[in-house]
């Protein structure tokens, strides 16, 4: 009769699994010191029990979090903390500044968890102690640097490198706007432990309707969520926009429609969708502007420190309310009037070039056609051609497609026919 096999208890699973993350956490260890050091000897010098100790004291596997206040889908908040926890096992950092490059889940685990041992190590603890903490004196030559510092940075970075596919981590909407922060928890309830917490907040902005040329349309408070800090709202005072104080309050709210929206996403069009959104907050939280027409305020658009446009507002009983935006080129603004007055080309005239949108300076040959490219030097439109290649969309430069000869060729047609024109006003006055 065949042997029923023993049943393993609860207990014996755990020792087991608490055996294999143990050895697991100790190979880890030895890969980093060895790295860090160039010398396999240097792990050698720690003794049994303080492998035990370094296991029990370890900072535990990152976890995600969302106070999300019903704002997001649980099954969009499966997702993507399944791709959060993905991310930080995949983007990979420098530990220590010149040390090895390690995956960020390394860094919160075993890099901070070499660290905070170290720096509570006192050098005679055991044997070689203090030749073990020589050898790897760099991880704590400045606490700072692996602190606060470092963990921002580990922040940004996993912010930099996974945020395609976290759209509503910087998603300016009716919906929601979310932001993040990175914090170590310590949880005494059960076994002690401490983690590394990636908390998701979420904020719904305000919605009001604003009357316009008698017709209501919906507006939204321009905020952000800024990691580790939550949400700031940009307010503007009179004199932030020339205004006297006496007619106006404190404090203007700023609000956008979604109209605006709407053509900043269709004529900033080729960059990647993650760029746009802070740039509108920053924008307008410390503007730059010059005044349009029917008292409207052309607000510099601005993109890491380049003009690209401008978001037309006005102010709206108590509010500067953003209604539109336009691309440098397009008329109604500096520069892309004297581009009319130089070319003689109107509003269709650009729609039909299509040069009322980004992609046309960067998925087309005008960029390497001199005499074309000149022509929107000339109207002050210098930086549409100096956006980092980085935040473009790949399909747009691998998309690339001739219009520097069309343009030539509309300009010629367009001014021969001007020049006809005042031929025909100057034989035929009156």
């Amino acid at each position: 009769m065949a042997k029923h096999k023993k049943k393993q208890s609860q207990h014996s699973r755990q020792k087991l699994a608490d055996a294999h993350r143990r050895n697991e956490f100790l190979y880890k260890l030895n890969y980093l010191i060895t790295a860090l050091t160039g010398d396999p000897a240097i792990f050698r010098m720690i003794p049994e029990s303080e492998y035990r100790f370094l296991f029990l004291i370890r900072v535990q596997a990152p976890r995600v979090k969302f106070e999300t206040a019903g704002l997001i889908r649980p099954d969009i908040i499966d997702q993507l903390r399944r791709f959060v926890l993905h991310s930080l096992k995949s983007t990979t950092i420098p530990f220590t500044g010149n040390g090895p490059i390690i995956t960020i889940d390394m860094f919160l685990t075993i890099g901070m968890s070499l660290f905070t041992y170290l720096i509570s190590l006192d050098d005679n603890k055991f044997p070689a102690a203090k030749t073990f903490k020589q050898a790897l004196a760099a991880v704590t030559r400045n606490n700072d640097e692996i602190g606060d510092f470092e963990i921002e940075y580990v922040l940004h970075t996993l912010m930099s490198d996974t945020i395609d596919g976290l759209p509503f981590l910087v998603n300016f909407s009716a919906e929601s706007i979310s932001w993040v922060s990175l914090d170590i928890v310590i949880d005494e309830t059960t076994r002690p432990a401490q983690y590394f917490q990636l908390k998701v907040s979420s904020y719904k902005p305000e919605q009001k309707q604003v009357v316009v040329d008698g017709i209501a349309r919906p507006a939204y408070e321009v905020c952000w969520g800024y990691r580790n800090y939550g949400i700031k709202k940009a307010e503007l005072t009179p004199l932030q926009l020339g205004l006297s104080d006496d007619e106006f309050p404190e404090t203007l709210p700023v609000y956008i429609q979604m109209h605006a929206l709407n053509k900043l996403y269709e004529r900033i069009d080729c960059l990647k969708y993650f760029v746009l959104p802070g740039c509108v907050y920053n924008s307008l939280a410390d503007p730059v502007y010059c005044k349009g027409s029917h008292h409207t305020f052309l607000i510099n658009f601005m993109i890491s420190g380049l003009k690209l446009g401008y978001l037309v507002a006005s102010v709206q009983k108590g509010i500067l309310l953003v209604q539109t935006f336009l691309l440098i080129t397009n008329n109604g603004t500096p520069e892309g009037d004297r581009l009319a007055t130089l070319t003689k080309l109107n509003k269709l005239d650009k729609e039909y070039l299509t040069i009322d949108k980004l992609s046309a300076f960067y998925a087309s040959d005008i960029a390497d056609t001199p005499e074309v490219k000149q022509l929107f030097l000339d109207a002050g439109c210098i930086d549409l051609f100096n956006v980092d290649p980085k935040i473009i969309s790949d399909n747009t430069l691998d998309q690339k497609k001739p219009l520097a000869d069309k343009i030539k060729a509309y300009l010629n047609y367009t001014i021969a026919e001007n020049d006809m024109g005042t031929y025909r006003k100057e034989q035929m006055p009156g």
